[in-house]
């Protein structure tokens, strides 16, 4: 392995005579490999077949930078696979993808430098058979991991079935090829890791109407919480949660004005009169003289607001499933707001500035349609709070390298 990085070490000396003024080499020279090989590469992408020859310099950077970053991560490799235990196989298939991937390149847009022949490691087909070593045993490590969660989980324990859930996620990236096969398990530990919350309505004002709005709501669901108003038989139900409402308050309801007063002067009428006009100290003239009369004109503009403000107060009890004291509860409210304006002008319209659009008033919503929509808005607050209160969300995973 040392002469095998001695040797592509060199190559990465002698390519650099060529990329001496270069950010490539820069790169090299603070040994960050990857970002040397990123940049290569995307110059080599673009440079015609014709221009990637030998002595070339984006064909001689490019060289450089895949020599540097394949022993740098072949090293890497090595020491992770001579690691104990079995959570390494997961960044070493990163690593084995990350090889193998770099080798295609090189035979793609330089094969004269390939050159596996002497560099056996970095051969495509002995890649991939590690890869591939890596992937199937990064799989039985994370199944491994699962079984050790699947005694408790099969009990309830929620977090453990929630771990190993999780855990599937790893499970599905590495063997894609069992997903169909361990599909029922995974969707099981998502049902037990799952928090569900029966919202049931409790006797009370407008009960049936209560009744017949959750009888037709879908289940919410956020994270590791969901909420359902008509679970079906046999449904596993972790907590039950009653509403009760109580008589729709109209607190508000009528008309309310404001008026605007305007007024402006404008010219009324025109006098003309005969007026003598001296010359000089013997002649006179007469001479009509024109005289301007204005008058003020008066408008006012009246803004009507029809408004109706009315509320819907209830109460959440929360129960453990099948328990008949309530561990706790939880005021709830909700409002429901109207309103329409429109303007009339009385006056001269002349005298505003601007003339606003006149309008009518409405007839405003039934009472009947108020405490429909008041219903619909408090069980939909009573499901915000229920996810709110209880709201668990799964941890993200990603593959990092390392």
């Amino acid at each position: 392995m040392k002469k095998f990085y001695l040797a592509l070490a060199t190559l990465v000396a002698i390519a650099s005579l060529f990329t001496s003024c270069s950010t490539v080499n820069r790169l090299l020279e603070r040994c960050e490999f990857q970002a040397a090989y990123e940049l290569a590469y995307r110059r080599a992408n673009k440079t015609p077949d014709r221009l990637m020859r030998v002595g070339a310099p984006r064909y001689e950077q490019f060289i450089a930078a895949y020599a540097a970053v394949q022993a740098y991560d072949l090293s890497e490799a090595n020491d992770l696979a001579a690691r104990p235990g079995t959570a390494k196989y997961d960044p070493l298939f990163e690593r084995y993808d990350q090889l193998l991937n770099r080798s295609e390149d090189i035979l793609r847009l330089a094969p004269t430098a390939a050159r596996f022949d002497h560099y056996r490691d970095l051969a495509p087909d002995r890649l991939f058979q590690q890869r591939e070593a890596a992937r199937l045993a990064a799989g039985a490590h994370y199944l491994a991991l699962v079984n050790e969660e699947l005694p408790a989980a099969r009990t309830g324990d929620k977090p453990s079935a929630r771990r190993a859930f999780e855990l599937h996620d790893n499970i599905a990236y590495f063997l894609p090829e069992r997903t169909a096969e361990l599909t029922p398990q995974r969707d099981s530990l998502r049902d037990i890791g799952t928090l569900r919350v029966w919202l049931m309505a409790e006797e009370g004002y407008h009960h049936g109407l209560l009744i017949d709005y959750l009888s037709r709501r879908e289940p919410r669901a956020e994270g590791w919480t969901e909420v359902t108003t008509r679970p079906a038989a046999g449904d596993r139900i972790d907590r039950e949660v009653a509403l009760a409402i109580g008589e729709l308050s109209v607190r508000d309801y009528g008309i309310t004005s404001s008026t605007e007063e305007h007024e402006k002067e404008i010219l009324d009428y025109v006098e003309k009169k005969k007026e003598k006009v001296k010359i000089n100290d013997t002649t006179w003239v007469e001479k009509i003289v024109e005289i301007e009369h204005y008058k003020k004109i008066y408008a006012s503009i009246t803004t009507y607001e029809q408004r109706i403000d009315a509320r819907l107060d209830g109460e959440l009890a929360f129960y453990p499933p099948g328990a008949y004291e309530a561990e706790f509860l939880r005021p709830l409210g909700a409002t429901y707001r109207w309103s329409h304006e429109y303007v009339r002008i009385t006056g001269n319209p002349k005298a505003l500035t601007f003339c606003p659009i006149e309008g009518d008033p409405r007839t405003p919503p039934a009472e009947a349609t108020i405490r429909e929509e008041t219903v619909k808005d408090i069980i939909r607050r009573a499901e915000a709070y229920i996810l709110e209160r209880y709201r668990t969300t799964p941890a993200p995973h990603d593959h990092a390298l390392n």
